[in-house]
């Protein structure tokens, strides 16, 4: 069975407060520079919007993490009630933002699966380099990073029935001579959460999405513990 989660806009949504905010960042320094009279351009590097990638079976939807856009927001969520049989598929993608000397070599999400406590090491899915975007100050480059592919990975995995949070943080790298290495988006080190259900196959199911119910028909597949 195929859940339906909120009609996805992706990366299309408007960018967030935090562009902003990383834009006047950008603009201050330039300023203070020029106060100064220093020749030297703007420095650093960093996420100004982190998002998470759901596939339930009807594409991708995109949960805003620290963007602001009309996506619906990851932390603290219901995702909804899936049975042993099926798929919830995660990725990631992060807006960085470059200026020399700093140049982002790579980005990355985190995730853990979790019952009543957390618990267990997180797992990375890399988000390779997708494009160069428009709108950075001089000397600055937005980019765009992104898994919302193949890469993409089941978080669903092996459970039993019970209740979950999906626990997830975003990292990055870059080099250059005083740039932050590595970044973060960490919900200041609490990460982002959101909570799910797993049943029985068998069992009426019900997405809290859609509040569309069905009875699944396949045997259940190996489960396990988190």
């Amino acid at each position: 069975m195929n859940h339906s989660l909120p009609t996805p806009t992706g990366s299309l949504a408007p960018k967030s407060t935090n562009s902003l905010i990383k834009s006047f960042a950008i603009s201050f320094a330039f300023l203070a520079l020029s106060i100064t009279g220093a020749s030297a351009q703007a420095q650093g590097n960093g996420f100004f919007e982190s998002s998470v990638v759901l596939d339930a079976g009807s594409g991708n939807q995109f949960y805003d993490a620290t963007a602001t856009t009309a996506n619906p927001d990851f932390h603290n969520a219901n995702l909804g009630a899936f049975n042993c049989t099926e798929t919830l598929l995660l990725g990631g993608q992060g807006k960085a933002f470059k200026c020399s000397p700093c140049d982002v070599t790579g980005t990355r999400i985190f995730w853990r699966v979790w019952s009543v406590a957390p618990s267990g090491s997180f797992t990375q899915v890399n988000m390779p380099f997708a494009s160069n975007d428009p709108g950075a100050a001089p000397g600055c480059q937005d980019q765009t990073w992104q898994e919302a592919g193949a890469g993409k990975v089941n978080v669903l995995a092996g459970l039993i029935p019970g209740n979950y949070t999906l626990e997830v943080y975003f990292e990055g790298n870059a080099t250059g001579s005083g740039c932050p290495n590595p970044f973060y988006h960490s919900n200041s080190g609490s990460n982002y959460q959101a909570t799910f259900e797993v049943s029985a196959s068998g069992n009426v199911v019900t997405n809290i999405n859609t509040g569309k119910s069905s009875v699944p028909s396949k045997p259940p597949s190996t489960m396990r513990r988190p």
